[in-house]
């Protein structure tokens, strides 16, 4: 898979099978955080997504990660980029 919902994802991305209702969960395991994060500014710009913020949620406790927020239209996209247990896990969410 190379999107979801017309979003990219990152190359040699895994899904991750969980109970989120509106979004889709991967792995990656041979990038960290900050590659998904660079390769998200780069391909989200090919796109008619606008970002509204990014935050580096390093100091809150849970390991390197971001989070960030895009907005087409009335749509809102999540981006969370956090490491478990030593992979780089990626969270895309609509609202």
């Amino acid at each position: 898979m190379t999107t979801w919902a017309n979003i990219p994802i990152f190359p040699g991305a895994m899904e991750v099978e969980d109970d989120l209702p509106a979004g889709y969960h991967y792995s990656v395991e041979k990038a960290d955080p900050q590659a998904v994060m660079l390769y998200y500014r780069k391909e989200m710009r090919k796109t008619n997504w606008e970002m509204l913020s990014i935050a580096d949620m390093s100091g809150t406790g849970s390991g390197p990660g971001y989070a960030m927020m895009y907005t087409s239209g009335k749509d809102i996209l999540h981006i969370e980029i956090f490491i478990r247990e030593k992979i780089t896990h990626v969270l895309l969410r609509l609202e």
